[in-house]
């Protein structure tokens, strides 16, 4: 049995994928077998992953596009090993990511559950190259729950799936992947594992280049409002008065944006209840009130100034 299992779940990303499986078998700790989940791919993954002679490499295609919380769930129940790793189809780890992550859990205490490291990211914007490194969440060690649900608010996710190693054992108390979320399945994977286990960060990227490609699930900020949404009442008996009603106050926003205007109106208003002295609460619900074209053309305006 392999110690550490690599999942890698991929839905019509040949064009990269060969690149993210090299990554995976340069690195320098061996001893993992690498699971690829093709999600019902449609181009030619199965000759990408074809051209690769290893037999740490097993290879499973859904029927159908099932999601990628189903297809890493589908790793999740073929894995053998007592540590998991996460891949995606469009990144690339540096050769020391899985040695690493070991070293630590080996000479840590047991109550760790995940180690997880700095990533640097490449997004493509209108054909030019944008280079950036995404803070993580502060504090970044031990038991960091309540951490996780302030930073909903803030709209900060902190924690890149490519960059963690869980330990198996982990699933059988947290569970697999949410399958009703499009999006922020792994943020609510870790506020889940945040609960009950200490997390440890690596202050360096392991993760060379994290692509963002077009049509990436990672693109679509409606689904991960409507998944925000979802994972904000999952825990709603756990987060703060004043980090609920600034949860409310974007879920508003964006809906807004939208124009899922039912919705927008329904948590700005609760959003001005919790919060009766912010104004900005009440201008943005105001502006629903005088068409809902023009709310939209406002938020949409407003936020690619800010960009």
């Amino acid at each position: 049995m392999p110690e550490v299992s690599v999942i890698l779940a991929t839905y019509n990303r040949a064009k990269y994928l060969g690149r993210a499986i090299q990554s995976v078998l340069d690195q320098t700790y061996t001893d993992f077998e690498l699971i690829i989940i093709d999600d019902g791919s449609t181009d030619n993954t199965d000759q990408v992953v074809g051209s690769f002679s290893d037999n740490r490499i097993k290879y499973i295609k859904h029927s159908t596009n099932k999601g990628a919380a189903a297809a890493r769930n589908t790793g999740l129940e073929k894995a053998q090993g007592e540590y998991i790793a996460f891949q995606d189809s469009d990144d690339k780890w540096l050769p020391k990511k899985l040695e690493r992550q070991i070293n630590i859990f080996k000479n840590h205490s047991k109550q760790l559950g995940m180690v997880y490291s700095n990533r640097k990211s490449i997004n493509m914007v209108d054909g030019r190259k944008i280079i950036y490194s995404p803070v993580s969440l502060r504090p970044k060690d031990g038991y960091i729950y309540n951490k996780f649900l302030r930073n909903l608010a803030n709209k900060k996710w902190g924690i890149a799936l490519v960059t963690v190693m869980i330990k198996s054992d982990c699933f059988n108390k947290i569970g697999y992947f949410d399958e009703r979320l499009n999006r922020l399945i792994d943020t609510d994977l870790f506020i889940r594992l945040a609960q009950y286990y200490l997390f440890y960060h690596i202050d360096k990227s392991l993760i060379n280049f994290s692509y963002k490609t077009p049509g990436a699930i990672g693109t679509n900020k409606l689904w991960e409002i409507q998944s925000l949404d979802l994972i904000f009442h999952k825990h709603k008996k756990n987060i703060q008065n004043t980090t609920i009603s600034k949860l409310q106050y974007h879920l508003g926003y964006w809906y807004s944006i939208f124009k899922k205007y039912d919705k927008a109106k329904m948590y700005l208003k609760k959003a001005i209840r919790s919060g009766p002295f912010n104004f900005k609460y009440l201008f943005i619900y105001l502006l629903t009130k005088i068409g809902p074209g023009i709310t939209s053309w406002l938020l949409r305006l407003k936020n690619r100034v800010e960009y």
